[in-house]
């Protein structure tokens, strides 16, 4: 699983690497943001089915195939309602000239994200095997493709069309290779009735999603209406690189998930505590790793990364590095709720999280500044670890590495946060 993520990275790295090699700044600025915009588009049409899929592959793997063929088809539904709301604002905000290279970046990050929900059927089956193969041996491809026509066209269009095409290609290559995993009979059920019980069971997960891709971001739409030009550029240059440890999260929640959830619906709940056990550790101690590194050894690191203009960047790094503790923790602890399908605290734990942060560097930031830019992000991780470890223990599926973990992680991040 961790092949195939930083396959993924890789792929997206080189891509806009060389776009804006043979493109120039306007042409590669103005394709970057179509697929930044479109791939948010791309995530509210997810509406969640990436968990939500995966957790009730896992736990009914009879029922694997027709539940994975109606998360497709309710996804490719809502990218069709998508489309022409986002063309219409589109034309109104920049008019008809972006339509070609926007709708070409839509039809690719759309073709992608369908590619990698079909994946949840070997994700729930445990051959996470088969998805590092299929994503290793495709990158070649997505990257070649679009770098080959970039370099010789020197073209926003056919660099779009190129990304679109190897996009669609991988979509079509991961449909060759599982076909015999989603074969299935066709349901006696309506598919109407099919896509409203699909549309149903994932909404909870959607609204946890969206939620969470919009706090992920709120420090930096908030910082860059307080802090002056000059700050928001230094916080940012070490928020970016606090955000290398969201992927880890991820591969341990895809590996974790499946496991979680067949342990649930065989109702083995010895089982369930036990790996939910190894996940506290596993994900506290990454937490741990993380949360040094950024406190003792990113200061040095970021000289030589950013240069001496970025020296003021120093005060920030242990209060980022108490928010990488507490939010891998409390990952964890979510990871466990949401693959009981107690999404609620979850939503919860997010609007709390982000409502405390807002109110606090509302009144913060302009009292202080810069330095308390990075400690009020920590302070953001505190309610989410006491809401969502609150919400095992009131499931009933917690064991005593949930609240030692929780501690653990609060201790420690005060202890960074005194530091700053």
């Amino acid at each position: 699983m961790l092949g195939a993520t930083l396959a993924r990275m890789g792929v997206g790295l080189v891509t806009f690497i060389v776009l804006a090699r043979f493109l120039g700044p306007a042409p590669y600025g103005t394709l970057a943001t179509a697929i930044a915009y479109t791939g948010f588009l791309a995530i509210v049409t997810d509406f969640g089915l990436a968990v939500y899929t995966l957790r009730m592959a896992a736990m009914a793997p009879a029922e694997a195939a027709h539940i994975v063929r109606n998360a497709i088809e309710l996804k490719a539904l809502l990218a069709l309602i998508a489309a022409p709301v986002g063309l219409f604002v589109l034309i109104t905000v920049t008019g008809p000239s972006l339509v070609l290279a926007y709708g070409l970046a839509y039809v690719g990050v759309i073709a992608y994200s369908m590619g990698d929900l079909l994946l949840s059927i070997v994700r729930a089956r445990r051959r996470f095997d088969i998805e590092a193969k299929l994503v290793v041996a495709t990158s070649v491809l997505l990257m070649a493709g679009v770098a080959i026509v970039a370099a010789i066209t020197r073209d926003i269009t056919a660099a779009a069309a190129a990304f679109a095409v190897t996009r669609i290609l991988y979509l079509g290559i991961i449909l060759l290779v599982l076909r015999r995993e989603l074969a299935v009979q066709a349901s006696p059920s309506s598919r109407l009735l099919q896509l409203r019980t699909t549309f149903q069971g994932a909404k909870g997960f959607a609204t946890d999603s969206i939620l969470t891709t919009l706090s992920g971001q709120l420090d930096v739409l908030l910082f860059g209406a307080l802090l002056t030009a000059h700050d928001i550029g230094i916080y940012q240059a070490g928020a970016r690189l606090v955000q290398v440890i969201i992927p880890f999260a991820v591969v341990l929640s895809s590996v974790y998930m499946p496991s979680l959830a067949s342990a649930l619906g065989s109702g083995d709940n010895v089982l369930f505590r036990k790996i939910s056990t190894k996940l506290n550790i596993e994900l506290v101690i990454l937490g741990l790793l993380c949360g040094l590194a950024f406190t003792f050894v990113a200061p040095q690191a970021a000289r030589y990364i950013y240069g001496v203009k970025f020296d003021s960047l120093s005060i920030l790094w242990p209060g980022f590095g108490a928010f990488a503790l507490l939010r891998l923790t409390s990952s964890s602890f979510g990871i466990q709720l949401a693959a009981i399908g107690n999404i609620r605290v979850r939503i919860v734990a997010s609007i709390i999280s982000s409502f405390t942060f807002l109110l606090a560097a509302v009144y913060a930031v302009p009292v202080f500044g810069l330095p308390a830019a990075s400690d009020l992000l920590a302070l953001s991780g505190l309610p989410s670890i006491l809401i969502l470890g609150g919400g095992l223990v009131n499931s009933g599926k917690w064991n005593y590495t949930l609240p030692i973990c929780g501690l653990i992680a609060i201790a420690v991040s005060i202890l960074m946060v005194c530091l700053a």
